[in-house]
């Protein structure tokens, strides 16, 4: 009888673990319509990729994006997925578009247009654009369409992060210059609910205390908050150990963070976000210059404006970006991108240069500072090039030159 209950209680714990594990693991991806079962079916779509839409009921594609749930495809007013121009052979627009009229729902997903990748939430597919786009799969095209669920969301999180979405585990730093994010996801904490987030470096016996900064939980259980790192907090870690720095919230944990110092030099030649030449110190941001390249009729400062450094793997450059979001949803409503360029250097303590901008939103929600333009900086002070030049080597030298003339003069005299 003994044997009998163990054996009952392992089945039941394979099946709880198995049932957690597809729990953990939905998804949506595109594939023939006859390898997925009529009511995973979220839209039929012409191919893999650059494709035409149509409802899931049309059925005259042999193409479908599919789910590994099941779901309703009634709309209720807060799960469409995305809209489209007709009933069949249609092109596509992001889900709070308002140009077309069909619209694409299903189960209970909340899904998003973003230019960043889906993180831990649900990856869906992919636009060509904002609007009047073709569809693919998640990593066909820069404009993401995202799902959270009550039902099929990811599990509380907390991790370091550089640009707000993705897990950083090492970030190059300059002591009270360099900032990183402190992100927690999917709390299940109400809006609205003030949490302390607790950094530590980990030690072999007792963590180091470093710092508590505080956050407000916001839509979907998030919170965010920033830590720009002094050498004040790094004092406080024993022998100088930057290799674990962790931190705690709402009984969470983050991952380890690994942070390397650079001297203050490294961002002596840092003016503008197309001074980075390497994909990692751009998204880092370590100078944090990203304010230096906003236009002056842009306020970074505004919570539906998101501003950073952004590499442009096409071009292989740094250069500004910022986002606009609707203040209502949250909804990303589109990005500028700045392509910048200088044929100046700060020799006079200045630095000229110009920008070409593109809008990946619709046209109406383009702002105004998504403009292409021109702009003078003064060069912080430290970073002015040398104005050693001929002349001062020449004064320099005759200077030199009268200093051991007296010198020797004196000595003579003294004899």
């Amino acid at each position: 009888m003994k044997k009998e209950g163990i054996i009952i209680a392992l089945f039941l714990f394979v099946i709880m673990f198995s049932s957690s594990v597809f729990a953990a693991g939905e998804n949506c991806t595109i594939t023939t319509r006859a390898s997925c079962s009529a009511g995973n079916i979220v839209l039929g779509l012409s191919n893999y990729t650059n494709a035409h839409g149509e409802l899931a009921s049309e059925g005259n594609y042999n193409y479908v994006l599919c789910c590994n749930f099941a779901g309703s495809t009634t709309c209720t007013g807060s799960n469409k997925v995305l809209g489209l121009s007709s009933a069949t052979n249609a092109h596509a627009e992001q889900p709070n578009g308002t140009a077309y009229l069909t619209d694409v729902c299903y189960e209970q997903l909340t899904v998003t247009a973003t230019t960043e990748n889906c993180g831990e939430n649900l990856s869906i597919a992919s636009l060509t654009d904002f609007t009047n786009a073709h569809i693919g799969g998640i990593n066909d095209y820069d404009i993401k369409l995202c799902g959270t669920s009550p039902n099929f969301g990811p599990g509380e999180s907390a991790f370091w992060s550089s640009n707000g979405l993705d897990q950083i585990s090492s970030l190059e730093v300059v002591p009270g210059t360099s900032k990183v994010k402190l992100i927690l996801k999917n709390s299940q904490l109400s809006q609205g609910t003030v949490v302390n987030l607790d950094i530590r470096e980990k030690d072999l016996f007792f963590d180091d205390e470093i710092r508590t900064l505080t956050a407000t939980i916001g839509v979907n259980g998030s919170a965010e908050t920033e830590w720009t790192i002094t050498s004040e907090d790094l004092a406080k870690t024993e022998n100088n150990d930057y290799s674990q720095f962790y931190f705690s919230v709402n009984s969470k944990e983050s991952n380890y963070l690994s942070i390397s110092m650079l001297n203050i030099s490294t961002c002596s030649s840092k003016v503008i976000c197309s001074d980075y030449t390497t994909k990692s110190s751009c998204e880092a941001d370590t100078c944090q210059i990203f304010s230096n390249s906003a236009p002056s009729n842009l306020n970074c400062n505004d919570p539906n404006v998101n501003c950073f450094c952004g590499w442009d793997s096409d071009k292989g450059k740094c250069g500004f970006n910022f986002e606009t979001s609707n203040p209502e949803t949250n909804v990303t409503l589109g990005k500028c991108v700045f392509a910048e360029s200088t044929g100046d250097d700060c020799s006079d303590g200045f630095l000229s240069y110009s920008w070409v901008t593109s809008w990946t939103g619709n046209t109406e929600d383009r702002p105004a500072a998504c403009i292409d333009g021109t702009r003078v900086l003064e060069c912080p002070a430290q970073i002015q090039l040398p104005f050693f030049g001929v002349w001062n080597f020449f004064l320099a030298s005759l200077v030199i030159a009268i200093v051991y003339l007296v010198m020797l003069i004196v000595k003579r005299n003294r004899k």
